[in-house]
């Protein structure tokens, strides 16, 4: 259990890292500078994806490990599920 929870919570965070630098939230990205300034401290981490923000991702690491329930284990599977979709995606589109 503990080697899939791992599994599906580093997927999670692959996803969500690049989420924060994709199309889907320009519009977020922008309103952060509006809302709080090019040089503040979210800007930043925001506009540092996705490198910077998957160390705060990577927070649920142990919280998945710690506590692996169904739950946890259910939502983790979405943006895990759609990593995996993406990397099959990328990896089809070479050929």
């Amino acid at each position: 259990m503990i080697v899939l929870t791992l599994i599906l919570a580093a997927l999670t965070v692959a996803r969500l890292s690049h989420l924060v630098d994709d199309d889907i939230t320009l519009g977020f990205r922008q309103w952060v500078v509006k809302r709080f300034g090019r040089d503040a401290l979210v800007t930043r981490a925001v506009h540092c994806a996705p490198w910077c923000m998957s160390m705060w991702f990577a927070l649920i690491m142990p919280v998945a490990v710690l506590w692996p329930t169904t739950w946890l284990m259910a939502i983790l599977s979405i943006p895990a599920g759609s990593m995996v979709a993406a990397m099959i995606l990328s990896y089809t589109d070479r050929e």
